[in-house]
């Protein structure tokens, strides 16, 4: 008699089928633009942006008196669609945790921390910070932050301060991808109509997991409309199990997927010889270059059978225009690979051989919203500090692709260690984990004379 039962595999995989699909049903309206129901008496509506992700949802949070009722989302948003997911109706319970800071705490001793009055922190950090740029000068200073709506204020005070040292967490998450796409189709963060789209890849990317409701809203109605959704990941992730097919891969390998899928599609003659004549460049050269790259030679790369790779070419291609390769967030084309950015740089080519950008289903550039100025007379800007950064990211001569307002926030711990920073803010992020060799980063600030975290 054969034995019943459920392997753990068969288990992860319902699982997160489940979870998924009760996600999409929960969390994709039918109707995304329904009317709220009025605020009763008494209750206060203030519009505002969630801070469970960083897909930032526009939410509008009623209070009765001092306490939060509940949050739903803003119906005009076109982020989020007017709805709110799970991290974002969880965070509403942070308002009232026992644990919440309420005041500055001030460092007495080994994980010691005493609470001080507003009043005394701005005191001492300001005497502090004083005495530090009188001794070894504004550049002394840094600040690291998750850049967020407020990085403009934080460029006004830093360069108040006469420093031009703001970090940005990008070196240690997406500067690969933004740099391989701006490299290459002049946009580091193109969307994606994949509510259009006739075949969706999606490569590491789980919008599932991530609760980008926007996209998984897309999904959903592309898959409505027929769409074929494949998902490359090493893992059954969220968005697998909710797809068509789930390719599995080598970790590291996707450039080699890539490079065999644009083989195919120019071999078999599947691209979009219009578009390509028209609005790219390089052809002939990016051509010869994949000719080499066979289905055969991925397969031993990826693990990925070399029929599956032909198949899924031959299908992206009849599906073209309508076919499209999700740009990436992290996974592959962020920081974890010495070749994300041409991967990055291969998944645009691949996009550009389907003929797909600014096209019904495919990626396109949003418009940009212009935003509007403080009052020049009640807030004057302080002039922007024109001299290097310390850790020598605006020297073109040494980083000729990297943007000028990130900085490498990798370095920051060597620089504290070599005495050329002394002092800095840490605003919504953790360096202590997303930087590598953890030790050597707490060694690193330790040696400033000030640190200031902001959480």
């Amino acid at each position: 008699m054969k034995k019943q039962g459920v392997t753990r595999r068969a288990f992860l995989a319902t699982s997160a089928a489940s979870g998924a699909a009760a996600l999409a049903s929960s969390y994709l309206p039918s109707d995304a633009w329904a009317v709220q129901e009025k605020a009763p008496s008494g209750v206060r509506i203030t519009p505002t942006l969630c801070d469970g992700c960083g897909n930032w949802c526009a939410l509008n949070v009623y209070a009765r008196g001092d306490k939060i009722w509940k949050a739903e989302g803003n119906p005009i948003a076109g982020k989020n669609l007017g709805r709110v997911c799970a991290k974002g109706h969880a965070l509403l319970h942070e308002v009232e945790n026992p644990d919440r800071i309420h005041s500055p705490l001030k460092r007495v001793g080994p994980n010691r921390f005493e609470k001080i009055s507003w009043q005394q922190a701005y005191s001492e950090i300001g005497e502090k910070l004083r005495a530090i740029m009188g001794k070894h000068g504004p550049g002394s200073v840094f600040w690291l932050q998750y850049p967020e709506g407020n990085v403009d204020i934080t460029y006004r005070f830093m360069y108040a301060l006469g420093s031009p040292n703001v970090f940005s967490h990008a070196s240690t998450c997406f500067l690969p991808r933004n740099i391989g796409l701006w490299l290459t189709v002049g946009d580091p963060k193109p969307e994606h109509d994949f509510e259009n789209s006739r075949f969706i890849m999606l490569m590491g990317r789980n919008p599932a997991a991530g609760l980008n409701l926007r996209t998984l809203h897309d999904l959903t109605k592309s898959r409505e409309g027929g769409a074929r959704i494949v998902v490359v990941d090493p893992r059954f992730s969220e968005a697998a199990s909710i797809s068509e097919e789930w390719v599995r891969i080598r970790p590291g390998t996707d450039l080699a997927l890539m490079l065999a899928l644009a083989h195919v599609l120019i071999k078999e003659n599947l691209y979009q010889r219009e578009f390509v004549e028209k609005y790219t460049e390089g052809f002939p050269e990016f051509a010869a270059e994949v000719e080499k790259f066979s289905p055969a030679w991925a397969e031993e790369k990826t693990t990925i059978p070399r029929d599956t790779i032909v198949r899924l070419a031959v299908e992206m291609g009849k599906a073209a225009p309508r076919a499209a390769i999700h740009r990436g967030y992290h996974a592959a084309v962020g920081t974890q690979y010495k070749n994300s950015l041409q991967l990055t740089r291969a998944i645009a080519c691949v996009n550009g051989l389907l003929g797909n950008f600014n096209q019904l289903g495919g990626l396109y550039s949003a418009p940009k919203v212009k935003l509007g100025k403080l009052d020049p007379d009640k807030h004057p800007t302080p002039p922007p500090v024109k001299g290097p950064m310390v850790d020598g990211s605006t020297d073109p001569a040494l980083y000729p692709l990297t943007p000028k307002r990130l900085g490498m926030s990798q370095a920051i711990p060597e620089l504290a260690i070599e005495g050329k920073l002394k002092a800095g803010f840490v605003h919504h992020n953790n360096p202590l984990r997303t930087c590598p060799n953890p030790a050597r980063v707490i060694e690193g600030y330790r040696k400033l004379e000030l640190l200031i975290s902001f959480e």
